[in-house]
């Protein structure tokens, strides 16, 4: 049987390798066109050839070699390389085989996590699919903890993931590796940050003072650096707003609203950058306290003033207006109407001083005149006292 040398292998890569055979003078020996090749075998059945055409020299003496490539082995995987040479007189077996083991690939490494939204206490995590991945483990802990913080981790098949942390304002760290379908992991992710959104307050709200708007805010929990209260119309157009901060008051007030104004507030807290969503109620509070009284004409004391039958009906309508706002609208005091041409009583004036005293809770901070006799004088200084009364009602 002619043998040939045994092949010689170079250029070892995941999935190819390059082979030569230094000496095939005892086959070719004719001036024939004469063929090399060789065949790759691995365990599992494993099988792949590789040929070279060679013409002989003229007179089929001058030593001859072949060499190629072969490709589409597997990577990573123990080879065994037969050589084999076909000429004019037979075909020549190599002496033995040639063994090598491919490449292996290198270790992928993993997509980084990042975040596709923030909702209260939890992440919405997205990451790119790994090639040749079979599931993937996400590893997570607060920043503040440290390089020797405790990782928590869950493992999916997908490439996304809604995480619950339960808090706000607090940042986490990332990363991500994969399970290969063919063993093995990959090398973990980068690691990549993202802070929790912050607590949305709850919000709630009162008239004082008869003309203040307050909004109380509370339920904050973890980080925050500011709460903005925002003050709408009554149809719900953005009209201004206050700051809170943690450090200050948790309310905020919009002082000497005008009568019958009616006003949306809404809430929402920032940090890092970060907005939480809106209040989730929306608190609408209305000014009904009505308009303050003022004189048709001024009465200045000591001077002598007059005083119309519309201008004192306008006071008695006034002081009903205000005891429908503090006590309710079945509390209208019926009041002697004054007519022109006729003479003003003490009775009326009575009237009015009765009818603001019995307004309480609270009670006017300026008080009435004293009721007067009949026969008494009623003085501009007197008069102005009702109006001044009435109008410190709250």
């Amino acid at each position: 049987m002619i043998t040939i040398p045994s092949v010689s292998i170079s250029g070892i890569g995941q999935n190819s390798a390059s082979w030569t055979i230094n000496d095939l003078s005892n086959v070719f020996t004719s001036d024939f066109y004469n063929n090399a090749y060789v065949v790759a075998t691995w365990s599992g059945g494993g099988y792949q050839a590789s040929g070279y055409d060679y013409p002989a020299a003229s007179g089929g003496t001058t030593s001859k070699s072949a060499s190629g490539s072969i490709n589409g082995l597997p990577s990573g995987t123990f080879i065994s390389i037969q050589a084999y040479a076909t000429a004019a007189n037979g075909t020549a077996y190599s002496s033995g085989t040639t063994s090598f083991t491919t490449a292996s690939p290198p270790t992928p490494t993993m997509n980084p996590v990042t975040i596709a939204y923030r909702q209260q206490g939890a992440f919405g995590l997205t990451w790119t699919a790994l090639s040749g991945a079979s599931n993937y483990t996400i590893s997570y802990k607060q920043s503040s903890s440290g390089a020797s913080g405790t990782w928590s981790t869950f493992s999916t098949t997908g490439t996304s993931y809604y995480l619950s942390v339960g808090t706000y304002g607090v940042q986490y760290d990332f990363k991500a590796i994969a399970t290969l379908t063919g063993g093995g992991t990959s090398n973990s992710s980068y690691t990549t940050q993202g802070t929790s959104q912050p607590k949305t307050p709850a919000i709630s709200g009162q008239v004082t003072n008869g003309s203040t708007f307050t909004i109380y805010t509370s339920g904050m929990q973890g980080n925050w650096s500011s709460i903005t209260v925002e003050r709408l119309s009554s149809t719900g157009s953005y009209l201004d707003s206050k700051t809170i901060t943690p450090s200050g008051n948790q309310y905020v007030q919009w002082l000497n609203m005008p009568a019958n104004t009616t006003n949306q507030f809404r809430a929402y807290s920032s940090y890092s950058s970060l907005n939480s969503p809106y209040s989730d109620n929306t608190i609408t509070l209305q000014n009904n306290r009505p308009e303050e009284f003022s004189w048709t004409y001024e009465k200045s004391k000591d001077e002598n003033f007059n005083l119309t039958a519309t201008e004192w009906n306008n006071l008695t309508s006034k002081i009903n207006e205000f005891r429908a706002y503090r006590l309710g609208t079945n509390s209208s005091y019926s009041f002697t109407q004054a007519q022109t041409g006729s003479p003003f009583y003490a009775v009326m004036f009575n009237q009015a001083v009765n009818a603001i005293n019995g307004i309480n809770n609270p009670s006017p901070t300026i008080s009435p005149p004293s009721t007067k006799m009949r026969g008494d004088i009623i003085t501009a200084s007197d008069i102005n006292q009702l109006k001044f009364s009435i109008n410190s009602v709250q």
